[in-house]
């Protein structure tokens, strides 16, 4: 059986295209964000991590450059409250299980799977920054929250 991953790059572009609800759920956290601010920076790290993972398939730079959308930040309004932080990111559970399912594809450990470990991993740490919990997601099964609420 020979090893497709996640096939050529015309079917690569089509799988990080299908992520571009999750980079628009992203950018618009970012956009309630203080411009430069820490939580801005947190959320640019998982935005960051899926700008590599692509180009590591698709040679796109900047595979998501046509998102990017002027800078309205305003504060943190809802991000300052720590449940309400919590439920953000709990709202990307179904982003990060999407990237699960295509490292899925990949063999193991090997190139393809590690470069969208980068995205994997970028989310983890943004996660991280919001939550301050170091393995968010842990136990999580495809299509659950992580853990009961914590708020």
């Amino acid at each position: 059986m020979r090893y497709t991953g996640l096939g050529d790059a015309g079917a690569a572009e089509k799988a990080f295209d299908a992520l571009r609800p999750f980079v628009a759920q992203i950018l618009d956290l970012q956009a309630e964000c203080e411009a430069m601010g820490p939580d801005d920076h947190a959320l640019a790290i998982a935005l960051d991590g899926l700008q590599t993972a692509a180009y590591h398939f698709t040679r796109r730079r900047f595979f998501y450059l046509d998102m990017e959308r002027p800078a309205r930040h305003a504060g943190n309004g809802r991000l300052c409250d720590r449940t309400e932080r919590i439920k953000a990111m709990e709202a990307l559970a179904p982003y990060r299980n999407a990237i699960r399912a295509l490292q899925g594809k990949c063999p193991p450990q090997r190139r393809d799977w590690l470069a969208l470990d980068i995205a994997r991993q970028a989310l983890d740490t943004t996660a991280f920054h919001f939550t301050r919990e170091e393995h968010f997601w842990a136990g999580a099964l495809p299509g659950q929250t992580p853990r009961p609420p914590r708020y």
